[in-house]
C-alpha cells in the first residue's frame, strides 16, 4: 500500500535520503492519512511528509531505559503526562511531528487539548534519540519546530556521539544550550528537582 500511495507522484517528488529516510517533497493531507494508516512512523514539516524506518536496537535500548526512568519518577510525583514515540503532536502551522519522549506538564494539559491522537499545545519537555541516517532531521529541521511551538526543554541524544545537548526555548528562542558528556543530567522543569539521568548508566546500555 505504502508503494501504492507513493507511486502515484511523480519521482521529482519522492527523495531517499541515504536509504533510510523517504522524503514526499510535495505532501498532502491525503497522503499523510492515507501512510498513518499503515503503521509508519510519519511526520508532516512544512511542506514534506517524512517516513523513517524502524529503529535500531541502540535507539530501542535509550528509549527503553529513559521512558522506564521518567515514567517511575511521574508515579510517585504526580506532574504530567509521558508518552512514548509514535504519539504526535500538532506543529504551529497545524502539521504532525511523532517525538520520541514527550513529557507534558499538568499546566499545559490544562492549557492545551490531549486527545485520544494527538497533542494540541506547548509540550514540557521532548527528547530525540538521533540516529546516524538521518542526524539532521532531529538537530535542525525538528529543532526549529520545537523552537517554534515554545517547547519548555530540548533534549538531543546521540548515541554515536555519545552525548545529550539540552536546550530552553524562552518566546520562541532558543537559550541555556548544554552539551553532556557523562556525570548526570536534570530537565530544568518545575518539580524535577530530585530527578536525574545517569549518563554514563545511559550509554552503558549500548557498550
Amino acid at each position: 500500500m505504502t508503494l501504492a500511495i507513493i507511486g502515484n507522484h511523480p519521482k521529482n517528488i519522492v527523495t531517499f535520503k541515504e536509504d533510510n529516510l523517504l522524503i514526499i517533497n510535495k505532501g498532502t493531507w491525503e497522503i499523510y492519512w492515507a501512510l498513518a494508516d499503515e503503521d509508519l512512523k510519519i511526520e508532516f514539516i512544512k511542506e514534506k511528509i517524512y517516513i523513517q524506518s524502524p529503529a535500531n536496537l541502540d535507539h530501542e535500548k535509550i528509549f527503553r531505559c529513559l521512558l522506564t526512568e521518567i515514567n517511575n519518577f511521574l508515579l510517585k510525583n504526580r506532574l504530567g503526562e509521558v508518552l512514548g514515540s509514535r504519539f504526535p503532536i500538532e506543529l504551529v502551522d497545524g502539521k504532525r511531528v511523532e517525538p520520541d519522549i514527550l513529557f507534558i506538564s499538568n499546566t499545559e494539559l490544562d492549557k492545551g487539548d490531549l486527545s485520544k491522537t494527538v497533542f494540541r499545545g506547548s509540550p514540557t519537555w521532548i527528547i530525540e534519540i538521533v540516529s546516524s541516517n538521518y542526524r539532521e532531521h532531529d538537530t535542525i529541521t525538528k529543532r526549529k519546530e520545537y523552537k517554534d511551538l515554545n517547547v519548555n526543554e530540548y533534549w538531543i541524544i546521540d548515541p554515536d556521539k555519545k552525548t545529550i545537548e539540552k536546550m530552553n526555548f524562552r518566546n520562541n528562542e532558543e537559550e541555556n544550550t548544554l552539551i553532556f558528556k557523562k556525570g548526570t543530567i536534570s530537565p530544568a522543569i518545575n518539580g524535577f528537582e530530585e530527578f536525574s539521568i545517569n549518563i554514563n548508566n545511559l550509554w552503558k546500555e549500548i557498550s
